[in-house]
Parts: C-alpha cells; structure tokens; sequence
C-alpha cells in the first residue's frame, strides 16, 4: 500500500513537518493551485486545515481536519492523485436482480451495485477506496432521486430492475467510461 505520510497530521498533532508539505502540495495540486516547493510551509495553519476539511467534505469523508497513515482520508488523496484503487461502477454493473432505494427488496448486493454506481456518477460520496456498506440508506435514496431527477425520470427514490431508472444510469455510465478513455 502506498503512502504519503509517516505520522497523523492534524491541528494538535506532532505531525512531520515534511508530512505536511506532502500533503499541502498534494491538496494544491488536486485544486490546480501553483505548487512552488520552498513556499510550502511545514506547519498546520488555517488554510491547510481548511484544505483538508474541504476534500474530506467533497470525498464524502470523515470531517475532522486529520489525516492519518493508511487513514480514509489519505487513501482517498492517494486515490484521487494515482487514479488507483477507486470503487468505481460500469455500465454492465448496474444489473438489479431486485429493487432498491425507497421501498424496494433492497438486496445487499443490489444495494452495493447502486452505491458504486451513484458515487461513480457524482450522486452518492462515500470512501471510495473500499466497497460502500450494502444496507440502503437517507442519503442513497436522496442521491438516486437526485439522478432521477436530473434525468427527466419519475423521482420515486427507487430503481426496478429493467427500470427506466437502471437504463438511464447505463447509459450514464456508459458516456462516463468513454469520456474518460484515452
């Protein structure tokens, strides 16, 4: 497993001064910021708190401004940066043996099928670096309504197999994948 820091950094931490220009740089980057090494500071300051606090809020992580070795939110920087180990969902990954979202069978694997599809498309955040938890949730049903309504569909919160829903998030995933091709 990679990694880009030795110790936790955090406001009250005794973070590594060289952990924390690795991470401030890293953030800088993923903003498109101009990273000019000499002027990355080793400190925790404001800024780098709320840099941290933002990508863990736009990465549907943990708020807490910390980041540890191994932690969620650094297997998420090292995710975002590399393009590796991201739970991500194709096309052919949305086949619904069964309903899920408000009022449907809401299988496991159905369940986990939708979270990766929802967070591949923008709709659900969730620790990307590992499968999402196969129990349906507020904030599932919110985002599948979300697509729906994007979509011009019924927003019913829910997804049937064969459904207008299931076909609208194919196709939407299916443009994803070749927009993002070589």
């Amino acid at each position: 497993m990679r990694h880009l820091i030795n110790r936790p950094i955090g406001a009250g931490l005794e973070s590594d001064p060289d952990d924390i220009r690795i991470v401030r740089g890293t953030l800088k980057a993923l903003k498109g910021d101009e990273i000019v090494p000499e002027k990355l500071s080793g400190f925790i300051d404001d800024d780098l708190d709320a840099d941290i606090r933002n990508f863990q809020q736009r990465s549907g992580l943990t708020e807490d401004g910390r980041l540890e070795p191994t932690g969620e939110t650094e297997r998420n920087l090292i995710s975002r940066i590399t393009g590796e180990g991201m739970d991500r969902a194709a096309a052919g990954d949305t086949v619904l043996s069964r309903s899920v979202g408000d009022g449907g069978e809401n299988d496991a694997a159905d369940v986990v099928a939708m979270k990766r599809a929802l967070g591949t498309l923008g709709y659900l955040k969730y620790d990307r670096t590992a499968p999402p938890p196969p129990f349906i949730d507020a904030k599932t049903v919110a985002a599948l309504t979300d697509l729906q309504r994007d979509a011009k569909l019924l927003t019913d919160g829910r997804a049937d197999p064969n459904g207008k829903t299931i076909a609208a998030i194919g196709e939407l995933l299916e443009e994803k994948s070749d927009s993002e091709a070589p």
